[in-house]
């Protein structure tokens, strides 16, 4: 719903210019199925494809995400940095967030 409503927002305003949409959008969407992949088909709108394998939602840290938050100056290399700090973190059996929560929680049900 966000997307298409930001979509619609900005196709107005590159209408109401009279530019061509394909030369001022890149859709970042599904391989083969949604609304902005028809679009993308239908006006051959340059698009950057989620891997089939990720959500969209959860697609940050996979190159569809990493090169629009490099585009807006984000640190992708710190970024990445900190994403496998975190995974090291919760996949590890001392220093685990998620085992320290649980323990807590365990402890004061009791």
């Amino acid at each position: 719903m966000e997307t298409m409503s930001q979509y619609k927002y900005f196709r107005n305003k590159v209408e109401t210019e009279n530019l061509d949409p394909k030369e001022h959008f890149v859709f970042i969407t599904d391989p083969q199925k949604g609304r902005l992949r028809e679009i993308s088909n239908k006006e051959e709108i340059p698009t950057f494809e989620i891997p089939e394998n990720v959500g969209g939602r959860f697609s940050v840290l996979t190159p569809v995400g990493l090169v629009p938050a490099q585009l807006m100056g984000i640190d992708t290399n710190r970024l990445i940095t900190g994403a496998k700090s975190a995974r090291d973190r919760f996949l590890s059996t001392k220093d685990n967030p998620a085992f320290t929560l649980a323990t807590i929680q365990y402890l004061l049900s009791k």
